[in-house]
């Protein structure tokens, strides 16, 4: 679960341990009726206690006009 979202990143709960420096790719779904806003490479920034910060280093602009609409819409 993403918590703490922004343009440049987000914190994630997750039981699936992480390590610092790692590089992911993400989906982050808005809403069940909606397709993910896909994030090519993230940045695993810190990890602690089944969570992990990510920055968000690749997003096409497509997917990041969508990023930014849900943030205006969740008030973030």
């Amino acid at each position: 679960m993403a918590v703490n979202l922004s343009r440049e990143g987000c914190t994630i709960r997750s039981t699936t341990p992480v390590q610092r420096d790692a590089y992911l790719g993400l989906l982050i779904f808005p809403s069940a009726n909606q397709a993910p806003i896909e994030v090519g490479v993230a940045r695993v920034r810190w990890s602690a206690n089944e969570q992990f910060g990510v920055e968000f280093l690749t997003l096409a602009p497509r997917d990041a006009s969508r990023l930014q609409d849900l943030l205006t819409i969740i008030g973030a």
